[in-house]
């Protein structure tokens, strides 16, 4: 005997957190910026990781995972005080990521 599974309900219910609407604010275009007369690109939202590297001290790392591994070196080189990088979290994401001090 072959029993069956009820189909899912596609019907909308409320919800208290709507997940796919989340992942669809997170997953807009990635972000640009200018430094330099380069042009970086950063994600379109910050990070969780990136403010716990900070807090950790780990500045460069925290780079790195937030601009990759191509980008990381030329942002590094082009002399970007704690300041400036305050700033353009700010700019880009409307604050700072925990352990950033401007």
């Amino acid at each position: 005997m072959t029993t069956t599974r009820p189909l899912r309900s596609t019907t909308p219910t409320e919800v208290d957190v709507d997940l796919d609407a989340l992942r669809a604010a997170r997953d807009k275009p990635a972000k640009t910026f200018r430094l330099g007369g380069q042009t970086f690109t950063a994600p379109s939202s910050m990070p969780l990781y990136v403010g716990v590297l900070l807090t950790e001290g780990k500045q460069r790392d925290a780079l790195r995972a937030w601009l990759g591994d191509e980008q990381e070196p030329r942002f590094s080189a082009s002399g970007v005080t704690d300041a400036d990088l305050g700033e353009l979290f700010r700019a880009l994401y409307g604050a700072e990521p925990a352990g950033q001090t401007p």
